[in-house]
């Protein structure tokens, strides 16, 4: 005997009527791409003669499938392990950082997340030296 669920559509269409639509699919998350960090360069040295020094963060951000923001973190590198100093949304590149504490070495990153979406990516870490010469 054929299998019925197979053959109600073509007998509901030869009959003239509309077969039920098939149960939807949930969507599926939009995935997001990476920032690139372009200022300052990975494993920069920024010398500066005030302090504290506001420091510009920028990145290229690639076209994305949905309206997004970012999330930006540093870190202080010392000896007792990355401690944060900045951690912040913003809409879009670029974002001045205070960075206070003299000469430091530090660590940022970018994340790029969804406005409407629970969808996220992030870039890779990049790291500068801040040396202040007062």
């Amino acid at each position: 005997m054929p299998d019925l669920r197979r053959l109600a559509p073509v007998l509901l269409a030869l009959a003239g009527i509309a077969a039920p639509p098939a149960p939807a699919c949930p969507a599926a998350e939009p995935e997001l791409l990476p920032v690139r960090p372009t200022t300052p360069a990975d494993r920069a040295m920024i010398v500066a003669e005030t302090d504290p020094l506001e420091v510009r963060l920028a990145w290229i951000t690639p076209r994305e499938p949905v309206p997004v923001r970012f999330f930006v973190e540093v870190v202080a590198i010392g000896d007792g392990g990355p401690r944060e100093v900045f951690a912040a949304y913003v809409d879009q590149p670029p974002v001045d950082v205070a960075l206070a504490g003299g000469t430091a070495d530090y660590a940022w990153r970018v994340y790029t997340v969804g406005r409407d979406v629970a969808a996220y990516a992030l870039s890779g870490w990049e790291r500068f030296s801040l040396q202040v010469t007062k």
